[in-house]
């Protein structure tokens, strides 16, 4: 029982999960449901000027050779190459049901690339979700072997605090034992 007690001190003392990773990892949580946003609007917008180019094309490319397809055959079968309202009623509906394909083929695609693009936001949330689940588990867990470690051993030792020390220790580990007496000194502090 001791062994497995020592062995979490032990491991507690080398690594500890600072409250702010929690903190962090909720922020980061938030910024990929704004990426979200902001990628569905910008690839909406994208489909948006697709579907308008699409518009011009019928408009400016489309209607333009269709009529002078129908005024070429007019013309060889010796007819009249103007067009009367029936010819124009075709014209027009011709050009209506190619856009509407056209427009439709595209709605298709932009709902394809915005499923997949929540579905891939979806499972960063969830993942981040679970991240941040555990560093709070894993934080609370922490702080339980603490407190449990003070009241079995008899001895309180505040590892944060020792941590930060450390930390401290090791930059400024330029002069060797009289650093080192230091960190022994200070250790004592933290030993109650």
């Amino acid at each position: 029982m001791y062994k497995i007690l020592i062995f979490f001190i032990l491991f507690i003392g080398c690594t500890t999960i600072p409250k702010e990773s929690i903190f962090v990892s909720k922020s980061i949580g938030e910024q990929i449901k704004i990426n979200e946003i902001s990628y569905l609007n910008l690839t909406n917008k994208y489909f948006e000027l697709k579907s308008q180019m699409i518009d011009e094309w019928i408009r400016f490319t489309y209607l333009p050779k269709l009529i002078d397809n129908i005024n070429k055959a007019l013309e060889a079968k010796k007819m009249n190459p103007c067009l009367n309202k029936e010819q124009i009623a075709d014209i027009l509906f011709k050009a209506i049901v190619k856009r509407n394909s056209m427009q439709s083929e595209l709605e298709k695609t932009r709902i394809i690339v915005v499923e997949k693009i929540r579905n891939n936001y979806s499972n960063l949330t969830r993942a981040n979700r679970s991240l941040t689940d555990l560093l709070k588990s894993a934080s609370k867990v922490q702080d339980l072997i603490e407190e449990k470690s003070k009241k079995h051993l008899g001895i309180e030792f505040d590892f944060e605090e020792f941590d930060k020390t450390f930390d401290k220790y090791l930059k400024q580990a330029n002069d060797g034992t009289k650093k080192a007496e230091k960190l022994y000194e200070k250790a004592r502090e933290f030993i109650r």
